[in-house]
Order: structure tokens, then sequence, then C-alpha cells
């Protein structure tokens, strides 16, 4: 809790310093600062048909742009050698966005990056030192964004006069 502007402002360390790692991830992937992984076992995706396959085709270089390798092998089959250093997901997870949720490649990224910043945030309810926090709450308050990656809110305020109305204080 901190307090500014004649507000208290009550806020949870997870999920701003979520959304500060996700910011700081999401700026160096478009600094090109993204690192790849290249697989020893490609990723082979086929599809059913030929919508699906020009589906694909057409999904190519924005897959490339956010890690995902890949080339058109054969009819019907494609090969993916790279893939995004925190993708965390399996071959058939990349197969599910692609073919079955149809999630479009920055919604794929988004995702990545969510996730890897949730598990690096420090955790609801561990202790961490004041100048940390200190950090946490500044960089919070100047978000442009207060929400986590996945939509929760990262701090709420109370006015003085909302304070003081639930404790039933009255100002002198």
């Amino acid at each position: 809790m901190i307090e500014k502007d004649n507000k208290l402002f009550m806020i949870d360390q997870h999920a701003a310093h979520e959304r500060i790692l996700f910011d700081k991830m999401m700026s160096d992937f478009d600094n090109s600062k993204f690192a790849r992984q290249n697989l020893l076992i490609p990723y082979k995706i086929e599809t059913d048909d030929e919508s699906e396959e020009k589906y694909i085709e057409r999904l190519l270089p924005e897959l490339d742009k956010v890690g995902f390798s890949g080339q058109k092998t054969i009819n019907g089959i494609f090969e993916f050698n790279t893939i995004p250093s925190l993708w965390k997901g399996s071959q058939k997870d990349f197969y599910d966005a692609i073919l079955e949720k149809m999630v479009e490649p920055n919604r794929i990224l988004y995702r990545i990056l969510a996730s890897a910043a949730c598990r690096k945030a420090v955790m609801q309810g561990t202790f961490i030192d004041d100048k940390t926090a200190q950090e946490i709450a500044k960089n919070a308050l100047e978000l442009e964004d207060p929400h986590c990656p996945h939509g929760r809110p990262i701090w709420f305020t109370m006015s003085k006069e909302q304070l003081f109305s639930k404790v039933r204080r009255t100002e002198n």
C-alpha cells in the first residue's frame, strides 16, 4: 500500500510485477532481442485440406516474426525448425493454436510472453525487500495499462474520505 495524491493505493505485487515484466518482454521483442530456440526434431504440422494449407502458407511470415520459423516441405506438410525460447508448449499445442483455435500469430506471442512473465513475477505473499517493493510500486503507478496481461487490475484506490468513512472517522 502507498499513499499518493491524497489516495491510498492497494497494489497487487504479483500482477504489477507481471505487467512490468510483460511490457519489458514486448519491448525486447519489438527491438528484435527475442531469442529463438533451434529444434533438433522439427515440429511437423500436417494439414487436412487445401484451405488449411493456404491458411498456414499465409501465416508463415507472421509466425516467423514471433519466433516460429517454418516452411512447406511437401503438399500439406510444414516443418518448423525454430520456436521462441520462451515457448513452453508442445508440437500439439502449436498445432492446436494454429489449426484448431486459428489463433493469430501475434496472439500466440502475447500468450507466450504473458505466461513467461507470470512465472517470473514475484509470487503473491512472497516477502520482498523495501527497495524492490518501492520499485514495483513506482513502476506500477506509471504503467499505461494498470492490468496484468491476463486482465486483472494491478491496483485500486481509496480516497481519504472513503477511508475515513469506512473507519467512521471524521476530519477535524
